[in-house]
């Protein structure tokens, strides 16, 4: 008789190692996956980023009018349904938790990290899907060249004490704030010239 129960007991004490092997791989594995996405974020996430036509090869994209929000055609600017960017690659556990849409959040900015953390993807033959289109910058730049500043002298930027032109400039829109039919104006206004005669002399 113990010839014959020896084999079976050594195949039951198989059976349960290969058991007890296969729920510890399987509970290994959560554990790590639940360590790396849920509590290191240790993954990459891929996202749309503002881009500058002026400088960078930007994706295209053309809003639909009806399915995207504040998309309206404008026969007079044929460019309003277009928007421009760039895909942002970034690691989860680097992205700060804020409104994308808020002007301080800076989620996806890649400055000074290394491209194993965060890389920027522009548009280029082997970057773009079919349908889309790339922007050259030189071309944009030609196409739409940048508007001149107003140089004229600003009430905020000049200074009325140091500067002549600002005082005379500040004293003219003083006298075209005077209605005509405004009286006190007109005697604040007939005053002051009279002082500056009498300084004059």
């Amino acid at each position: 008789m113990g010839v014959k129960t020896t084999p079976k007991i050594q195949k039951i004490s198989f059976d349960r190692i290969l058991t007890w092997t296969f729920f510890l791989v399987i509970i290994t594995v959560v554990i790590i996956t639940f360590l790396k996405y849920f509590y290191l974020k240790d993954y990459i996430i891929q996202a749309e980023a503002d881009c500058d036509p002026m400088a960078e090869e930007c994706f295209i994209y053309e809003c639909v009018p009806g399915v995207d929000e504040d998309c309206a055609e404008d026969p007079d600017d044929p460019e309003a349904m277009l928007s421009y960017y760039k895909l942002v690659e970034k690691k989860a556990f680097l992205v700060p938790l804020c409104d994308p849409n808020d002007e301080n959040c800076d989620a996806l900015n890649c400055a000074g990290l290394k491209e194993d953390n965060c890389k920027e993807i522009l548009c280029s033959d082997e970057t773009k899907e079919e349908g889309i289109e790339c922007v050259d910058p030189v071309a944009y730049a030609e196409s739409h060249p940048e508007e001149e500043e107003d140089e004229s002298v600003s009430e905020e930027e000049c200074d009325p004490e140091g500067d002549e032109e600002c005082e005379a400039a500040g004293e003219e829109s003083e006298s075209e704030e005077c209605a005509p039919d405004d009286e006190e104006c007109a005697n604040e206004e007939d005053s002051v010239e009279s002082g500056t005669d009498d300084s004059a002399e």
